[in-house]
């Protein structure tokens, strides 16, 4: 991935809000005040074996960083459900999915985990 080329991180963002790697069963969906106050902070995705790191602000900004690029965009919170959204060729895209949590130290947004740092 080469900087300058976010569509490159499309595949990413769409695994991580709409993925299609399994959830665990017996996961909590946070409400929105909850990912509101646990959301800020560092968190490492797995995609496919490979760790992608995630900062997010308390301001409403993301950064993922993998493979030597990095997309940056906004985070918000509607209803219960994490909403990002980024720049892709010049037009802004938005992704949506409620997120779980097992309890112990995994987060699943639309299939895909992620623990934070």
């Amino acid at each position: 991935m080469k900087p300058g080329h976010p569509s490159k991180w499309i595949a990413v963002l769409a695994m991580v809000l709409i993925g299609g790697v399994g959830n665990a069963d017996a996961n909590e969906t946070l409400s929105g005040s909850t990912l509101k106050k646990t959301l800020p902070g560092n968190y490492t995705l797995v995609v496919y074996g490979f760790d992608v790191r995630v900062s997010a602000t308390s301001g409403g900004g993301f950064t993922l960083k993998a493979f030597g690029d990095q997309l940056k965009g906004r985070w918000s919170v509607k209803g219960k459900t994490l909403c990002l959204s980024f720049k892709d060729d010049g037009k802004t895209k938005t992704e949506c999915s409620q997120v779980t949590y097992d309890g112990k130290k995994w987060y699943t947004a639309g299939g895909l985990k992620f623990y934070q740092r």
